[in-house]
């Protein structure tokens, strides 16, 4: 079924899927995801056609407009949520990870339990909350939905570099 050189073309692209787009960005993982997708299924039709190579191209490109449309759309929806906490805590919130006490002022801000959550799942909570936290958090009123996010969820998502920062490419012959 594979021959070694689509083997290693295969488990290629599977590692840059899943480890090369470090980006905080839904448009540009999209992006690479649907290329590489893309690319996949575009050499397979190709393939049928006889022009393999085109195909892959032909399909990279569609993939990855595609992939950065969806990631885009996605990333507007991260900025509308944060921008209906913001106006209902009447201050900014923080990128960082969520944090019991910004639970907790949310919920009393009158923040739908969705949109905390939602929060909680984009940007990772600061720990995980203990024991003796979720009962502080249930007496602040916070929803049992809220704290089963935070429960949840991971870490922060790892940060890329900032936009605008220099790439540096080096060369090794």
């Amino acid at each position: 079924m594979f021959t070694r050189p689509r083997f290693v073309l295969a488990l290629s692209w599977l590692c840059l899927a899943t480890f090369g787009c470090r980006s905080p960005y839904r448009a540009d993982q999209g992006a690479l995801v649907g290329g590489l997708g893309g690319a996949g299924l575009g050499a397979l039709i190709g393939k049928q056609s006889r022009n393999t190579g085109a195909g892959a191209v032909i399909g990279a490109a569609a993939g990855a407009l595609t992939g950065a449309a969806i990631g885009g759309e996605l990333d507007d929806i991260d900025a509308r949520n944060r921008a209906m906490i913001e106006q209902q805590l009447g201050r900014k919130v923080s990128a960082s990870a969520v944090t019991m006490q910004d639970a907790i002022s949310m919920t009393q801000a009158g923040v739908e339990d969705e949109l905390i959550a939602t929060h909680i799942r984009v940007h990772g909570v600061a720990a995980p909350p203990s024991a003796q936290q979720i009962i502080d958090l249930k007496q602040a009123g916070v929803s049992a939905k809220v704290i089963q996010a935070m429960q949840t969820a991971g870490p922060p998502p790892a940060a890329g570099p900032p936009p605008g920062a220099p790439v540096i490419i080096e060369e090794h012959y």
